[in-house]
């Protein structure tokens, strides 16, 4: 660091100006902080940086502890998670290592790397699970949920996004579109497949519309929907009839 302080009663460490903090665990880069060598709580207090195996973290604030591995971060923060291609940006955030979570909150926007193209999701929070025991990674995203990917936009209460088998759940008045389509239902289920639309499940209440070439409109009514994608369009469409009244 460029000046360091130690006092010795307090058991803390201060550096000011241009910082690197290397152990172990990453490395942090920042310009001013504060270092309890009992305690082991780190304070950065300027734009700070810290560099690990599994994540970036970026933010104006960062406040965490050594070993216990959790914190909070503020102002403008950027998380990659590196394993799984994801980027969220938001005002504040939690994260801890053990339990494999991190929440961001505060016009929170949730970026997905999909082969040449990329899943925009905002919403309210964002939470990330990492369940180290079965490898399960999930994001979640609570009210307000918008998402944009060049074949599919969708607005919904909430989302559940499960990385191991490339699915997306929408809950509470889901809506989606693709194309000329507009899907509704109770729930809706996205299915990935080589990261490309594949197929579309609409639980419980299911309608779609779509409007033709000669501006009139499709309409399909049933209790459950399964739509099939083809380059990115639907190609068939299969519908369960049971419980409605004609």
């Amino acid at each position: 660091t460029d000046t360091l302080r130690y006092f010795t009663q307090s058991k803390v460490a201060r550096f000011y100006g241009a910082t690197t903090i290397v152990n172990k665990d990453g490395t942090v880069k920042s310009t001013s902080g504060e270092y309890n060598t009992e305690t082991k709580a780190v304070k950065f207090f300027k734009r700070s940086a810290v560099d690990n195996p599994d994540y970036y973290l970026e933010g104006d604030l960062v406040d965490f502890v050594r070993g216990a591995n959790n914190g909070y971060a503020k102002g403008n923060v950027l998380i990659i998670s590196k394993k799984d291609s994801i980027t969220i940006e938001g005002d504040e955030a939690r994260f801890d290592d053990v339990k494999g979570t991190s929440m961001v909150w505060g016009r929170a926007v949730a970026k997905l790397l999909i082969q040449r193209d990329s899943l925009f999701i905002t919403a309210d929070t964002l939470l990330t699970l990492n369940n180290r025991i079965d490898t399960a990674r999930m994001l979640k995203a609570f009210h307000g949920v918008k998402v944009f990917k060049s074949d599919l936009q969708a607005i919904a209460d909430s989302l559940v996004y499960k990385a191991t088998d490339s699915s997306i759940y929408f809950f509470k008045d889901p809506v989606l579109w693709n194309a000329a389509q507009q899907i509704t239902g109770d729930t809706v289920r996205v299915q990935l497949a080589n990261k490309k639309l594949d197929k579309v499940y609409v639980l419980n209440n299911a309608f779609l519309v779509q409007q033709d070439t000669i501006k009139n409109f499709n309409q399909i009514k049933g209790r459950d929907v399964t739509a099939y994608f083809r380059k990115g369009k639907i190609n068939q469409i299969d519908v369960n009839l049971s419980l409605i009244h004609i």
